[in-house]
Parts: structure tokens; C-alpha cells; sequence
């Protein structure tokens, strides 16, 4: 073998050597990627479910105990969400909060629609211009007849260590919008609603009394029956006889004196 062949051999050798660990290395990366995927998929999954259930209670208080005397029109001004979940999980709360307040109209909390509130407005006058957001300018919105509602909606959602806080305040669309109700609610201390269908929300003392009543409603002492039929399957071989199926019946009695 010529020191060319001898030469290009083990370049290939050494070639090979350094590829097999790139290789795994880039397997092993690929594998990380996905477990990160994966992980941050699932935290992401239970904030929106915490959201959720604060949004519910959100719209609990306001059902027990009606901020508005009749059905009035709010704009939802601004939802902020954890740093890293993006518009998505904004989306999620806007759509979610929105379809429990249409399923509860008694808590007279009315969210309409307004594309100014949101949207930069310019105002100019003889003490200067002011750039803001629309929903900043109440006098501005009412000269341009689009002033949507007469107060505005603010959700925060934020993750202080392993919980999970929502603070909610709304305010009057006046000049000076003076913040006319706040409330924090947080995973930690408050008690979520309990049920997810929209129409029944209940807190955890109803949920409790319901639990209650049903063990309540079966009596002291209940004597369950049970029939249970066994069936074995066909043998592989024809010439050989399965064994038919066999049913039995199963009874007693239980004797609950406490609701425990």
C-alpha cells in the first residue's frame, strides 16, 4: 500500500473517530430539545389552568356580589400574562374570561368591543401633542364617538414563586379614571371555583354542601350487589373443549354512621 492510500486511510480513520462523537453530541442536543419542549408544554398547560380558575372566581365575586346595579358596558383595556407565554396565553385569557361573563349575565359585566381603546391615538393641542394609547384619553375617545364603554377592564397575571396571582381592577372613562373597583386573587390563599362549566360556578363551601348532601341521601346502611360474568377464550386447538363462561353474584352490607 502506497503512503497515499496509507495517508487517505487514516484520514478516514480520524475522520470517522471525530464524526461519531459529533454525532451523539447532536443527537444528545436534539433529545434535550425535546425534554425542554415537552416540560415547558406541561407548565404552560397548568398556568393556563390556574388562570383559568382565578378568571373563574373572578367572575364568581362579581355574581355574588354585582359591582354594576344594572348591566353595563366594559371594555377589556389590557391583559398582561408571564414573560415567555406570548400572545397565545393572552388570547386564551381574553376568550376564556369573555365566555364566562356571557354565560353569567348577572354579574352585569358587559365586555364590548372598542378598536381605539387599544389602538395609539395623537391629540394636539395648544399645551402640545400626547401620543398614548386610547384608552388613556377618555376625552379624546368621546370627541371621535368611539368610546365604546363607560369603563375599562386591567388583568395582570403573574407568577410569584409556585403560584400563580391575578390582580383585576376597572376604571371609570373619565378625564381623571379613577379606579373604582381592585381585587387580587392568588392560588395560594383564595378558594378557586370548583366547577369548570361556565353556567354553575360554585364556590368550595357549595361544592362541599353538595358532596354532603349526596352521602347524606344514600342512608346509613347500603347493601351493594354485584354480577360479575367470566368469560374465557376459545382454545387454539378445536379437538380441546373451552371452558364455558361462569357468572357469580356478589353482595353485603355497609354501614356508614358518619358522613366523614
Amino acid at each position: 500500500m502506497d503512503v497515499a492510500a496509507m495517508s487517505a486511510l487514516l484520514a478516514g480513520f480520524v475522520f470517522a473517530l471525530a464524526a461519531a462523537p459529533a454525532n451523539a453530541s447532536a443527537s444528545d442536543d436534539a433529545i434535550q430539545r425535546a425534554q425542554l419542549e415537552r416540560a415547558r408544554a406541561q407548565v404552560a398547560g397548568e398556568i393556563q389552568l390556574a388562570a383559568f380558575d382565578l378568571l373563574d372566581e373572578l367572575a364568581l365575586t362579581w355574581k355574588t356580589a354585582p359591582l354594576f346595579a344594572e348591566p353595563t358596558a366594559v371594555v377589556l383595556a389590557d391583559v398582561s400574562v408571564p414573560v415567555g407565554l406570548g400572545t397565545g396565553m393572552q388570547a386564551l385569557i381574553e376568550n376564556h374570561l369573555s365566555s364566562v361573563l356571557i354565560a353569567n349575565p348577572d354579574t352585569h359585566v358587559r365586555l364590548v368591543h372598542c378598536p381605539s381603546c387599544s389602538g395609539t391615538v395623537v391629540h394636539s393641542g395648544p399645551d402640545g401633542t400626547v401620543v398614548s394609547r386610547g384608552i388613556d384619553q377618555p376625552d379624546v375617545l368621546a370627541r371621535v364617538g368611539d368610546g365604546g364603554g363607560s369603563h375599562a377592564l386591567f388583568v395582570d397575571v403573574e407568577a410569584q414563586g409556585q403560584f400563580l396571582v391575578l390582580r383585576a381592577r376597572i376604571t371609570r372613562l373619565t378625564p381623571e379614571l379613577p379606579i373604582v373597583w381592585s381585587r387580587t386573587f392568588s392560588s395560594a390563599t383564595s378558594s378557586a371555583a370548583m366547577l369548570r362549566q361556565p353556567t354553575d360556578l360554585k364556590t368550595v363551601e357549595e361544592a362541599r354542601e353538595e358532596y354532603l348532601t349526596t352521602l347524606r341521601g344514600g342512608g346509613i346502611v347500603t347493601i351493594p350487589v354485584r354480577f360479575t360474568l367470566r368469560t374465557y377464550a376459545t382454545p387454539y386447538r378445536r379437538s380441546v373443549a373451552g371452558a364455558p363462561p361462569f357468572l357469580w353474584t356478589q353482595s353485603g352490607v355497609e354501614l356508614a354512621p358518619t358522613d366523614a
